[in-house]
């Protein structure tokens, strides 16, 4: 690439304002820069705001609910990445958590209306992921219990203990923005694993273990 000799640097935080800094050059090395953000204005701020409910209809406490973007494209709009049932944190879209209610605020990073967007709801006991359309339509959102990949490795036909377990979701660009999905787990003496945070859908298994690789495919 191209080396770059001047840019400008922008700042966005959860609740506040952009902004963004002077023109910085690179002859001017190694400085330090202090940048103070303005507090957005309630209607400035276009948060999104809905219920999320357990499986059986009561309200979820204590969930993570964010924002994932269409993966892919020139912009890298943020996308969001669960890792063994917990939500990874994202500098560039906002988190929030559901009160003893249900209910939550979240602010996009992004205009919803003009970049495909999906809310994703992330908790230990059960998750969810709604189109944006369908949000605009029904602010409620119910969750669905994790699902479990339960399997054996065997290498050589005899169980393979102590290996590491991997499994990630499929995300076709074709089916919308979509949360990453994935996991680890260990075999045990028997070659059995269990992966306990698996969400619905394609899914890729795979191990590694002295060279050797092995990858499968999951239906949901």
């Amino acid at each position: 690439a191209d080396e770059v000799d001047e840019f400008r640097l922008r700042f966005t935080a959860n609740g506040y304002a952009p902004a963004e800094s002077r023109t910085f050059r690179k002859e001017e090395g190694q400085i330090e820069y202090d940048i103070k953000l303005a507090r957005a204005k309630p209607e400035a701020r276009n948060e999104l705001s809905g219920v999320v409910l357990r499986p059986d209809g009561r309200p979820l406490e204590g969930a993570d609910v964010t924002l994932t973007y269409l993966f892919g494209g020139k912009e890298r709009l943020p996308t969001a990445h669960v890792e063994d049932g917990k939500l990874r944190p994202n500098q560039e879209q906002a988190a929030a958590k559901t009160d003893a209610r249900g209910r939550f605020r979240v602010a996009p990073s992004h205009d919803p209306k003009e970049n495909p967007c999906a809310l994703v709801v992330v908790h230990p006991e059960c998750y969810a992921q709604v189109p944006f359309a369908a949000f605009e339509m029904d602010s409620t959102i119910t969750t669905q219990p994790w699902g479990r990949i339960e399997g054996t490795v065997r290498i050589g036909g005899k169980p393979a203990s102590a290996v590491a377990i991997w499994y990630g979701t499929e995300r076709p660009i074709s089916l919308g923005p979509l949360a990453y999905f994935a996991g680890t787990a260990m075999t045990d003496d028997q070659g059995r694993f269990v992966v306990p945070f698996a969400a619905a859908g394609d899914v890729r298994v795979s191990l590694k273990r002295e060279g050797d690789l092995f990858t499968g495919t999951l239906a949901e």
